[in-house]
């Protein structure tokens, strides 16, 4: 059985802190979002070609619980950071094995993030704290 990627913040002050700094990102849900749902490889292969800057890939299911809490600040990510490439790629479509294979995804949600093409970065799970954290530093950076 695969491991269940949940981590939990173990301060009530840390959750308050991190709820506040994305209350402008919730409300932007629903009414834009950019993520790129990702349809078959050479679709992925082109997506992380054509991006300018800093790619975000959601390696995701739909059957995952975690998957689905996270998606929501994913997607107002998206709306909130123009300059930011968002890929949602699931790990169940026929269309995208070799993508999924290729990225060695064992647990999902699994974050890769990606630069002129290269992954420069990834972390598995669904910490709204840690994707928020990378996010920020990787865009950054480049």
């Amino acid at each position: 059985m695969e491991p269940t990627m949940r981590r939990i913040t173990t301060s009530a002050m840390a959750r308050r802190s991190v709820f506040a700094r994305f209350r402008s990102l919730s409300s932007a849900v629903g009414t834009e979002t950019r993520v790129v749902e990702v349809r078959d490889d050479a679709h992925f292969a082109r997506e992380l070609k054509e991006a300018e800057g800093l790619a975000v890939a959601d390696y995701t299911a739909v059957w995952c619980g975690p998957c689905r809490t996270i998606a929501p600040t994913f997607a107002a990510m998206s709306a909130q950071l123009p300059h930011v490439k968002f890929l949602k790629v699931d790990i169940d479509s026929e269309d995208l094995e070799k993508t999924v294979r290729e990225a060695g995804i064992t647990a999902v949600p699994t974050f890769h993030f990606f630069r002129k093409g290269v992954k420069v970065d990834e972390f598995s799970g669904a910490s709204v704290e840690q994707l928020q954290q990378k996010v920020e530093e990787l865009a950054q950076a480049g």
